[in-house]
């Protein structure tokens, strides 16, 4: 995490800024799941795979060749790293959304038991 968050930092002036919003949300979206990303998980491997796939793989693996392209062949492909994090950040924003769903499930499932309001 901590090194694709560098890479945003270092390399933000050679992307696009709505380029470099998609990804750090992305970044900053599971930066938030972390310290509770065991309970998280629990029983959601589905979930937690596509998170991590899209943090760990995909989304490093986009900018790292999109910054390898020449600066003067950016602008032309500007618009497909914005498509291409678009869609990878549907499938995370989806899976992230999942993983809170069934998280809330449990905790008023555990109020439910002890007679919580």
């Amino acid at each position: 995490m901590e090194q694709l968050r560098t890479l945003l930092k270092v390399e933000r002036t050679r992307l696009r800024p709505d380029t470099w919003q998609r990804a750090s949300q992305i970044v900053e979206r599971t930066a938030e799941l972390l310290p509770q990303w065991t309970e998280l998980t629990e029983g959601r491997a589905a979930e937690a795979l596509v998170v991590d796939d899209v943090v760990c793989r995909h989304l490093p693996r986009r900018l790292e060749a999109f910054l390898a392209v020449p600066d003067s062949q950016k602008p032309t492909a500007a618009p497909e790293l914005l498509e291409q994090l678009e869609q990878l950040e549907q499938s995370h924003l989806k899976a992230v959304r999942r993983l809170h769903a069934v998280s809330r499930i449990r905790l008023e499932s555990l109020r439910a038991q002890r007679g919580d309001t």
